[in-house]
């Protein structure tokens, strides 16, 4: 999947506001609790803990009602932030599970309010968010064989991104140019025919900005990863070890796919430098 596909396909679905609570409740989603039922439960215990531990101040913990913790479940589903899992011999009125979908994703890393990469980089990895912005810049085994550091600088890069999608998809904006934020992008513009008065990518100046600038942001990735950013690398706990950034050095020194989009910017730079000097 190239950019311009990943970002119109977020589009497949209404834009809504997601506020900060929305995004700890996505998070309660990705940790496990995937139904209205177990979020519920999970939410109960705590209420009972807290009135144990804390009773003078256990109202302002009280939970949601079941029946609104089901109205968060359908509202987050029917904007594209949460899938229905659907597996074999589901009943239509039995426990409906939800997982957080790309576009939830995105708006998770863009607040960092996600799980730890390290210790999630398997689940991340296999996210199309990954196939589009990471993979097309290392060979597998790079991936295969991470490092604290070489995710430290994915991290950064990929919170990156997000947060100028999760800018570029602000519902005020898009409507501001005349995007209606309540139906899906296809049932406005019919994108795959080739028409560029049909595609949104031209259209509609947020979304072409937004492609603009995705274009070349590989390239600080590339450029933090070859100076090993200190900034970046001290900026979380754990820091890694001299070890893990040797490690990382190497693993890069023999992905060639990598090596190729370096020697690429490096050409790019220098070109631009000799015209500086030139003009």
């Amino acid at each position: 999947m190239n950019i311009r596909s990943f970002i119109l396909s977020l589009l497949e679905t209404p834009m809504g506001y997601i506020d900060w609570d929305d995004k700890i409740f996505l998070y309660e989603i990705l940790e496990g609790y995937t139904s209205a039922y177990s979020m519920d439960k999970k939410h109960e215990k705590e209420y009972e803990e807290q009135k144990l531990s804390n009773p003078d101040n256990a109202e302002s913990y009280k939970p949601l009602a079941y029946q609104n913790i089901n109205r968060r479940f359908q509202k987050y589903n029917k904007l594209g932030i949460l899938e229905e899992i659907t597996t074999l011999g589901n009943s239509q009125h039995g426990r409906k599970d939800f997982k957080v979908s790309e576009k939830g994703l995105v708006f998770l890393i863009a607040d960092g309010t996600h799980p730890d990469m390290h210790t999630s980089f398997g689940n991340f990895s296999q996210s199309k968010l990954f196939q589009t912005f990471i993979f097309p810049y290392f060979e597998s085994q790079t991936i295969e064989q991470y490092t604290i550091s070489l995710i430290r600088f994915i991290e950064y890069y990929l919170e990156d991104i997000c947060l100028k999608i999760n800018n570029a998809l602000n519902p005020d904006l898009l409507e501001a140019y005349q995007y209606d934020t309540q139906l899906s992008l296809s049932e406005q513009y019919d994108w795959k025919s080739g028409d560029p008065e049909e595609d949104p990518s031209y259209m509609i100046r947020p979304i072409s900005d937004l492609l603009i600038q995705l274009e070349t942001t590989h390239k600080s990735l590339i450029l933090d990863l070859v100076s090993m950013n200190e900034k970046i690398l001290n900026n979380h706990n754990p820091q890694p070890t001299r070890e893990d950034k040797i490690k990382t050095i190497q693993l890069l020194f023999k992905d060639r796919i990598f090596m190729n989009e370096f020697k690429k910017i490096k050409i790019d730079i220098d070109n631009s430098y000799n015209k500086l000097l030139n003009a």
